[in-house]
């Protein structure tokens, strides 16, 4: 289906999965390489994840994806090939120190994210800790008080970890109380089961404001674009393509508003354990791979 011109992609459940070594922390070689093939026939692969923008850059590296990347939730656009921030959007410090004083009365697993680096709190240091630095690709900077390292930076996006499903709500709670001086949505990632993730952003940060200015900037509409998700929180980006395609079941919730697309716009692929990006590619004749 030469209709599609792009790609906005989920990066975790995607192409990268819990195998250490096999498709962790970077995706299988085979998937690097097909993105090698599609950003040589210029077809813009944009990674869209709520991760640390550091964790999916030797992605775009080794795949040469010459185009913006959409990162901690949308609040960082950026092209790793040049470098070049597109766009960022950075939470009010008030609301900042305000957040991680609540988190640490709750004694909340908490980590604060600017464009170059993440800050964990010495005391909060724990098992958790060394599994997000290898899922980061990064080790954090462990600061004695976390609020001062707030105070002297941009702070662009903030996670606090829940223990399981238990304590959930206590970390909803904590967020909601600020109302609309943020955004916050879960994510998890398998190889940090059972924890469980709440990102923080500025009030209007989302995959989907920024996919529209990413598309913009690129002058792709997207009537030719595909969206790739594995998570129900993926259609936030997904409904906005023409194309899409979800990656393992994701307890049929993706699926069933996949299917709102229509006939031939839409794909059920394998689990990212069983490389189901390649099907997506496959089936839209993206690439010829079988």
């Amino acid at each position: 289906m030469n209709q599609i011109k792009a790609i906005i992609a989920d990066v975790d459940g995607v192409m990268v999965g819990k195998q250490e070594g096999v498709n962790f922390p970077l995706p299988p070689q085979k998937i690097i390489h097909s993105l090698q093939l599609l950003s040589a026939k210029n077809i813009p692969v944009i990674l869209c994840t709520a991760k640390f923008g550091y964790a999916i850059k030797d992605i775009a590296i080794q795949a040469k994806l010459k185009n913006p990347h959409i990162t901690d939730g949308g609040a960082l656009i950026i092209d790793w090939l040049s470098n070049d921030v597109v766009a960022q959007y950075p939470l009010d410090q008030t609301v900042v120190l305000d957040y991680l004083r609540s988190c640490l009365k709750e004694n909340i697993y908490t980590e604060i994210y600017t464009t170059q680096g993440y800050y964990v709190q010495e005391s909060q240091r724990s098992a958790l800790t060394p599994k997000r630095a290898k899922l980061l690709q990064m080790e954090p900077q462990l600061v004695t008080y976390i609020l001062e390292a707030a105070q002297h930076n941009v702070v662009l996006k903030i996670i606090s970890s829940s223990e399981g499903d238990d304590d959930m709500s206590k970390l909803e709670n904590n967020a909601r109380q600020f109302g609309d001086k943020l955004t916050y949505i879960w994510t998890q990632h398998p190889y940090i089961t059972p924890h469980k993730l709440l990102v923080v952003t500025a009030p209007g940060v989302s995959k989907q404001h920024a996919a529209r200015e990413v598309m913009d900037y690129l002058q792709i509409p997207f009537e030719a674009v595909l969206g790739v998700g594995d998570s129900e929180s993926d259609w936030n980006f997904m409904q906005l393509c023409s194309y899409v395609a979800t990656i393992g079941s994701d307890g049929g919730k993706l699926q069933n508003l996949a299917r709102s697309k229509g006939g031939g716009k839409y794909f059920f692929a394998a689990s990212v354990e069983d490389n189901g990006m390649l099907e997506v590619l496959d089936h839209f004749k993206l690439l010829e791979l079988r």
